[in-house]
């Protein structure tokens, strides 16, 4: 599956740049962008998908608890709000 959509979003890149070749200034540089930015894409998502498992989940970054779904008390989101807002 990663192989073809991989392969959809190289032939999308190729598009852009082939149109970057032929247009003027402002669109061609903006064609060639999106180029190098959906081949980057795809090269990360292979640089990622080569790393052992457990490394791919992690980045060293806590996960905020407040993203992850934990219910919490009314104390605990007043002293969020707070800490947040001075």
């Amino acid at each position: 599956m990663a192989e073809k959509t991989h392969s959809l979003i190289t032939q999308t890149a190729d598009s852009y740049q082939d149109a970057s070749a032929g247009c003027h200034l402002p669109v061609s540089i903006s064609a060639s962008y999106h180029a190098r930015f959906l081949r980057s894409l795809v090269s990360n998502d292979i640089f990622r998908g080569q790393r052992p498992e457990r490394e791919r989940h992690e980045n060293g970054m806590p996960i905020d608890p407040r993203l992850q779904g934990i219910k919490k008390t009314a104390a605990i989101d007043s002293h969020l709000l707070k800490e947040l807002y001075n």
